[in-house]
């Protein structure tokens, strides 16, 4: 499967910038695009995986998209679509500014001082408050 750029388009979605990767995919911001110029920035997590694991991973993805578009909470993103484009499946997210909790952590080790212990209770409150 060929690697996608900057500008691509998948179904209403036109890529803007890769925003992460992991073993089954990749992480995009895109932009999702309606009638009369509309425009609304999403995260689209695309399949990259090929052959047999495709179909596996490709059923995870959809099981992923049903059971997230029930969730409606603060703390989780919403789960805008489900589609596939080309022989690619993807999943549009609520895009969410802000600073991940894995460059929060990185910033700490980096600066060597360990969180304070109220950012610490935070993150661990908001977790199993989503939960």
């Amino acid at each position: 499967m060929a690697r996608l750029s900057n500008g691509t388009t998948l179904g209403r979605y036109r890529l803007v910038r890769q925003l992460g990767a992991g073993g089954m995919g990749e992480v995009y911001l895109a932009k999702a695009q309606g009638a009369g110029g509309f425009e609304k920035l999403v995260a689209l997590k695309v399949l990259t995986v090929a052959g047999e694991e495709s179909v596996k991973h490709s059923d995870s993805l959809q099981r992923e998209a049903t059971i997230g578009v029930q969730l409606d909470h603060d703390s989780v993103v919403q789960i805008l679509d489900y589609g596939q484009e080309e022989g690619r499946h993807f999943v549009a997210m609520e895009f969410v500014r802000g600073f991940s909790l894995a460059h929060v952590l990185r910033h700490a080790r980096d600066a060597g001082r360990p969180l304070p212990p109220r950012v610490v209770a935070f993150v661990v409150r908001t977790v199993a408050d989503a939960l």
